[in-house]
């Protein structure tokens, strides 16, 4: 079947991840598609740890007592009766698949405080590095509670989860789900609330400012039928939510469908559109969760008899970049300025693009995984230098960027990379000479200007030669910046040895920021 420009080909995620047997649902991927966090149900090997009042009745109870026990718990949230626990749909714990360059590598099965006997899913990614979107909320002594939870990971260490906190929170039934926008600013739940349209509808909350969440809104009569919408996801400019519902037009069971928002207005929505085959087929088919960097629709679908997990490329993969948007302004009055900015990666000794900005304001894209200075350019004016660093495989937000343009006057000092030397020595190194290249045209394009170049030392060792060192360092610069056509009656020099250190501590760190060169306008003429 042909999407858009894409032929639709099925996709069954590899048997080490779909057992014959269980059902494996909610996939959640990685940014960049190489991890794959999903739900296990009814699984002979979950994670056993039931904490009761700080005690673990996995270690104390016989078998037999244990698995009643378990399923009354289960029996309590389901509000029917469970017979067998370990087959029951509560008995969820998440697996972590890896893959590398599309092939599968390995597969997880963390213990606690991720898992643990009671129901366990994670839902979305955060924004955070290893930070993850949990359903329920679980207490530190035992027990669960409605709701959802943070849960973090430190090296190889998960963190006790943390409860999100959601004004007026509750749902009538077991039945919930939830997903986080990218940006970690929106929530999206799947709820059986009194205002609702039918069954779970969908609902939106959002960020508070103060550590919580606002009160769940209806998405309305757009999006939710007078059936049931669930196994929400959104996209990362927040503009397109795929789900699944049973409702009339569904071509079997449940299936997944997506909708686009018109407007700033979340009730403002087009018309759902219900995927073709072969993602949807006459059986249950839902949990959709999209990867802009892959152009992969992942869902669970139970088509072959138990829940199972499948992919098919629907999109483009979109291009790893990350926007950056910002204003150039002036330091003193904080006004923007028009001027040109220059950016570049850092593991380039010059800025390779250029934007002339017309009223200070700018905007550009720089790849993801890389390391890029900015600065801005003006004559009379010092731009300072600022480093964006964006990660690969991680979902960044666009990066809000402020260049300050000082104005030349004297006694201000011109802020450069640093200088690097040669230890104990005067000669320059050459990762030195882009900073020293960014002097040069500073001073060819403000020709008024003099400067005095400060040498300064660690302050440990004989204050004599320290104090010779710095000198002869700061006139080797003076001579960089002569054989590069800057009159010498421009440039003045001057050794501070180890009297002015920037540390005063002892410690290597310190020391190594008290080897410095600083440049100085001493005169505009």
């Amino acid at each position: 079947m042909v999407y858009g420009q894409y032929k639709l080909t099925l996709e069954k995620l590899p048997t080490e991840i779909n057992s014959a047997l269980y059902d494996e649902i909610a996939p959640i991927v990685s940014y960049d598609g190489q991890t794959i966090y999903f739900t296990r149900v009814g699984h002979p090997e979950f994670d056993k740890t039931l904490e009761v009042e700080g005690k673990n009745l996995f270690l104390s109870l016989s078998s037999y007592q244990y698995d009643n026990y378990l399923a009354k718990i289960y029996s309590r949230i389901s509000g029917r009766k469970v017979r067998n626990a370990t087959r029951s749909a509560f008995n969820q714990d998440v697996w972590i698949a890896s893959f590398e360059n599309n092939e599968y590598q390995s597969l997880m099965h963390p213990g606690p405080p991720l898992n643990n006997a009671l129901p366990n899913s994670i839902c979305a990614l955060t924004p955070e590095d290893d930070s993850f979107l949990l359903l329920n909320q679980f207490l530190p002594g035992g027990g669960m509670n409605q709701g959802f939870s943070i849960i973090k990971k430190q090296g190889d260490t998960w963190l006790f989860p943390e409860p999100v906190q959601i004004e007026n929170y509750y749902t009538k039934g077991s039945n919930v789900n939830v997903t986080m926008s990218p940006d970690g600013e929106v929530l999206i739940m799947s709820l059986d609330r009194e205002e609702g349209h039918g069954r779970n509808d969908l609902y939106v909350s959002f960020k508070n400012g103060v550590g919580g969440w606002t009160e769940p809104m209806n998405l309305g009569t757009k999006i939710n039928s007078t059936l049931s919408e669930d196994t929400p996801t959104i996209s990362e400019d927040k503009k397109t939510i795929y789900f699944s519902s049973n409702r009339t037009n569904a071509m079997g069971g449940r299936d997944i469908f997506r909708s686009k928002r018109n407007s700033d207005n979340w009730t403002d929505w087009t018309v759902p559109r219900r995927f073709i085959a072969p993602i949807n087929s006459n059986r249950d088919d839902s949990q959709p969760f999209f990867n802009d960097h892959t152009g992969y629709l992942y869902f669970t679908s139970n088509r072959e008899g138990s829940s199972d997990i499948y992919r098919v490329k629907v999109a483009t993969p979109k291009k790893e970049e990350v926007l950056v948007k910002g204003k150039i302004i002036n330091a003193n009055t904080k006004e923007p300025i028009a001027a040109k900015l220059l950016y570049g990666p850092t593991d380039v000794g010059y800025y390779l693009r250029f934007y002339k900005s017309k009223d200070g304001v700018f905007e550009f894209r720089i790849p993801k995984g890389e390391a890029y200075k900015i600065t801005a350019e003006l004559k009379d004016f010092i731009g300072t230098k600022k480093v964006v660093v964006t990660k690969k495989n991680k979902f960044m937000p666009t990066q809000q960027v402020t260049i300050e343009l000082t104005p030349i006057k004297e006694n201000i000092e011109i802020k450069i990379d640093p200088i690097y030397f040669k230890q104990t020595e005067s000669v320059i190194l050459e990762n030195s000479y882009p900073a020293l290249d960014y002097l040069t045209n500073l001073l060819k394009e403000n020709q008024k200007i003099h400067i005095r170049i400060e040498g300064h030392t660690e302050n440990i060792g004989d204050p004599k030669d320290l104090y010779d060192l710095s000198e002869a360092r700061a006139f080797a610069i003076k001579r960089y910046l002569m054989d590069k056509g800057i009159d010498s009656t421009r440039l003045a020099t001057k050794g501070f040895g180890g009297t002015r250190p920037a540390k005063r501590t002892m410690d290597k760190s310190a020391q190594q920021k008290n080897r410095r060169v600083e440049i100085r306008i001493t005169k505009i003429e």
